[in-house]
């Protein structure tokens, strides 16, 4: 479950064990999915046995397992005292042989100006657009190489929903797709022809290709390719060379 959030505020988090030593660099690993539950500018605190629990702010999430924390702004009494965005603590005290974690009590989410939005969203020429498109909690975008969620091996299979027609496939999906473990599948639909794509933990482990054709559905399992005829009366034929073959069964 991804961070929640109020209107103007943030949930609390609960604590996240470390699952590395913290850096003299502000660097925080912890096993959760830290760009689903913490956000830039958050102020959070680190506890560990034995020492004081110690709030700062955070100053970037560079991927899904690493937090880089900093000082609160304004907190540091020494004149010229770095406390930006570009600032880090040392935390190398905070270990996991002491049980540290990381967490967050329900606070109000920091302002930002109109503008800074404005200024986020746009993208430079050539695109010249105020982008609005799906991206993970990382703020990647889905694609081959970062495929969009799904919950682990669909079951039934006969619940992947293909969009261009509304054939019932149980018998050749399900035998093709028992032969595989995934975890992730997209779905591309251009024309009459729709590509699913299967991955295990981004590598592509299957594919089905369904083509329209003039006298029903061609449908194209794995690589190497096998091909069946599907038939408006629900009837398929297995394809040699794509013109015709044995009916099954």
């Amino acid at each position: 479950m991804g961070l929640k959030m109020l209107e103007k505020r943030f949930y609390a988090v609960p604590p996240q064990l470390f699952t590395a030593d913290g850096t003299t660099s502000g660097v925080v690993t912890v096993a959760a999915n830290a760009c689903a539950l913490f956000k830039v500018k958050q102020k959070i605190y680190l506890s560990a046995s034995g020492l004081p629990d110690l709030q700062l702010e955070i100053k970037e999430i560079d991927s899904e397992e690493n937090i880089q924390v900093g000082p609160i702004a304004g907190t540091l009494k020494v004149p010229g005292a770095n406390t930006g965005i570009s600032a880090r603590t040392n935390i190398s005290a905070y270990t996991v042989a002491l049980g540290a974690a990381i967490f967050a009590v329900e606070q109000k989410r920091p302002a930002i100006d109109n503008i800074e939005i404005v200024r986020a969203t746009y993208q430079e020429e050539p695109t010249c657009a105020v982008r609005s498109i799906m991206v993970d909690d990382c703020g990647s975008t889905f694609g081959s190489d970062n495929p969009f969620p799904t919950t682990t091996n669909i079951v039934p299979e006969s619940n992947i929903p293909f969009t261009l027609t509304a054939l019932t496939l149980p018998n050749l999906v399900s035998q093709y797709t028992s032969g595989l473990t995934y975890n992730q599948v997209t779905s591309d639909t251009v024309g009459d022809e729709e590509v699913l794509r299967f991955y295990e933990s981004g590598t592509p482990v299957g594919e089905i290709l369904l083509t329209k054709k003039p006298d029903g559905w061609s449908l194209n399992l794995g690589v190497p390719v096998e091909s069946f005829l599907l038939l408006e009366t629900g009837d398929f034929f297995e394809l040699e060379d794509s013109s015709g073959g044995i009916e099954l069964e």
